[in-house]
């Protein structure tokens, strides 16, 4: 497929799923090709308790953003800024819950496929 393919150049939108209540509670996903994670997202499922309700993101183990939910109610959203963060091919990202045993939450995150050989 050539990269100027639409379904190359088409900016994807997956759902890693609802996180569950408790302050490790995580979501992993595998990104199959070379990419790009643009943004994330995350919905208030269940309104947190605390303040300090947070959803960190992470690349490997590196933390590269967080989306604070705090006591939202039910449907509010959170969103990081643009994050651009080249992701390599069958790396890791996750999302993890922090600062509240309660609070759930519906993550979505935004990508692209990056060519990951020399176009020709």
């Amino acid at each position: 497929m050539r990269y100027d393919h639409p379904t190359v150049i088409a900016r994807r939108f997956d759902n890693a799923g609802v996180m569950a209540a408790g302050t490790t509670a995580q979501l992993h996903q595998l990104i199959p090709p070379l990419s790009r994670l643009k943004r994330v997202h995350a919905r208030v499922h269940t309104a947190g308790t605390a303040t300090a309700y947070v959803v960190d993101v992470y690349h490997g183990t590196t933390s590269i953003s967080t989306i604070a939910l705090g006591t939202g109610a039910a449907g509010i959203t959170g969103t990081t800024g643009l994050l651009d963060t080249a992701i390599a091919a069958l790396d890791q990202i996750y999302f993890q819950a922090a600062g509240d045993a309660t609070g759930r939450a519906i993550v979505n995150y935004e990508w692209e496929i990056l060519p990951d050989a020399v176009v020709s």
